[in-house]
């Protein structure tokens, strides 16, 4: 909704908003600044420099007489000053995130408050030593270094004074703008300034082309001298980050992979047996279930999956375990009777912590610590892995 004028100079004259006499807000007015977007062309410490030096210097004018005369200072006091300036930031923001001004996103003891606090920790990220970026290593495959290198673009500053991140989000197009979350200058669904940054700034502003370079700069980096190169050789010249980016993700980590993945953790949780005679124990086995699950959600990310329920994951254990150790059955006896809305039948960690205390394998490990332990025969699974 448009602003009222009665609205607008609200904004610039009252004392809890950012305090100007009207003498100075009309003066304001001639500097410019007549709309609170206006602000958004004084976001620079230097333009205020220049606007505080008018101030103490105004023009001339001429009197009843047809005289020059000097006119008084106009005073902008240092509280006034500060809030300008951030509200100039913030304006500026709103724009760049295709908001428009309300009287709730201009609201000094709320939204602007709020958004000074954020931005100065934005500032100070990135005048702080630049992080090092991910790098692919053999522990370190293209899965894990996709998700990791998104992690880093949302801390990493760009030219833009926005996280990197939205440089890569999957989409370009900006949608319409959320609500505001109450008081924030964020919505509820972005979570914060540096969310509200990643998914509405334009990909065609000036500098995006910048913070794109960087983007590429840190694949280039990460890929050089790995299979991976090749595959971002034909962004190299134009320096596309965003390109590379999506290049290694639709080519190396695409739906086939993590059809693949599911398949693999599927197949553990539904057919690897546990039987304590082997240097497994039962809390690594227990610990590779859970491993699985998580693999299981992080796939459900990227394609549709079916996760297992509590209970499913339960049965899975009690399937799976086939020990003649009279503790562990016992333990498992009790699970498959605690079968209540709120039983262990349907609750995996608890289950899990009451089954770990019964561990076979852990002590016959205690009775000879000094003894070298190894496998003993059999086939043992070491649960999901990540690609390189």
């Amino acid at each position: 909704m448009v602003l009222t004028a009665r609205q607008i100079t609200a904004f610039f004259t009252d004392a809890d908003q950012m305090g100007l006499s009207a003498r100075t807000r009309t003066f304001l007015q001639s500097e410019g600044i007549s709309m609170i977007e206006d602000l958004a062309e004084f976001s620079s410490k230097d333009a205020w420099t220049q606007i505080v030096e008018n101030c103490k210097r105004p023009p001339q004018v001429t009197d009843a007489a047809g005289n020059l005369v000097n006119q008084a200072a106009f005073h902008i006091g240092a509280k006034s000053l500060h809030r300008l300036r951030v509200a100039a930031v913030a304006v500026e923001y709103y724009a760049a995130t295709d908001r428009a001004i309300t009287v709730q996103s201009v609201q000094w003891n709320t939204a602007l408050k709020n958004f000074e606090e954020q931005w100065k920790a934005i500032k100070s990220a990135k005048d702080d030593d630049t992080p090092e970026a991910p790098k692919m290593t053999k522990t370190v495959g293209i899965v894990k270094w996709l998700e990791a290198y998104e992690n880093y673009s949302k801390n990493r500053i760009g030219v833009r004074d926005a996280p990197l991140a939205y440089v890569i989000r999957e989409e370009v197009a900006v949608p319409a703008a959320p609500a505001l979350q109450a008081g924030q200058p964020h919505s509820d669904e972005h979570g914060s300034v540096k969310g509200e940054m990643i998914a509405r700034l334009s990909h065609t502003h000036g500098l995006f082309r910048d913070d794109n370079a960087l983007v590429f700069d840190d694949i280039e980096a990460a890929t050089r001298g790995t299979k991976f190169a090749p595959t971002i050789a034909p962004f190299k010249r134009n320096c596309d980050g965003r390109a590379a980016f999506l290049a290694l993700k639709t080519q190396h980590a695409g739906p086939a992979l993590w059809d693949k993945e599911v398949k693999s953790c599927s197949e553990f949780l539904l057919n690897q047996k546990w039987t304590g005679g082997t240097s497994i124990t039962l809390e690594r086995f227990l610990s590779q279930h859970r491993a699985a699950y998580v693999s299981l959600q992080r796939c459900a990310e990227h394609i549709q999956v079916e996760l297992p329920n509590e209970r499913t994951r339960v049965k899975y254990i009690i399937d799976n375990i086939e020990t003649s150790d009279s503790d562990v059955k016992a333990a498992l006896a009790v699970v498959k009777l605690d079968d209540g809305p709120t039983g262990m039948r349907s609750d995996f960690e608890r289950t899990v912590a009451y089954l770990l205390p019964t561990d076979p394998v852990k002590r016959k490990q205690k009775k000879r610590p000094n003894a070298e332990i190894s496998a003993a025969g059999g086939k043992t699974s070491k649960g999901p892995q990540d690609w390189g």
